[in-house]
């Protein structure tokens, strides 16, 4: 049944690109031009969806940081564990971790009082699957103090735009 579901997801999932610097539209999925995504989308889709640790020189984050939670899986029939991909505005950087540890250290590089914007997906949660004591651990690790920017451009659809 995870198996299909997965599946299911992955068909649904907006391609990645694999460029460091900038977008190669040869690589593209068919129909969709780059061009097509918000910026709010394009964020998402260079943090979540690629293995690049800095941003395309086109992308240009409005707040400081962005964040996204997820369950990661190693293997389709295991539970996922927690992770978290941490993109700063200052120097473009994206930085992916797995695991409670990870998260916490990733998170006490974040510069209190500053802006930050939680990415989540509609259909179903990025952390589907992950056990809730895992996500409420990890949640409770990210530094008080922050400015959250929490609107409509949190929200991205990764349905086929075509």
């Amino acid at each position: 049944m995870k198996h299909s579901f997965l599946i299911v997801i992955a068909v649904l999932l907006v391609s990645c690109r694999d460029s460091t610097t900038s977008v190669d539209n040869d690589k593209e999925t068919p129909g969709i031009q780059w061009s097509d995504y918000s910026m709010h989308e394009k964020i998402f889709d260079c943090m979540y969806f690629r293995d690049d640790e800095y941003f395309p020189d086109e992308i240009d984050l409005s707040e400081d940081y962005a964040l996204i939670i997820y369950g990661h899986w190693e293997e389709a029939d295991e539970v996922p564990k927690i992770a978290a991909v941490l993109a700063s505005k200052e120097n473009k950087r994206i930085e992916k971790v797995v695991g409670l540890g990870a998260i916490e250290t990733l998170f006490s590089t974040i510069k209190i009082g500053r802006t930050i914007r939680r990415y989540e997906k509609c259909l179903v949660p990025l952390v589907y699957d992950v056990p809730r004591a895992e996500i409420d651990s990890a949640e409770q690790l990210i530094p008080e103090g922050m400015h959250w920017v929490a609107d409509d451009e949190s929200l991205i659809c990764t349905c086929p735009k075509n």
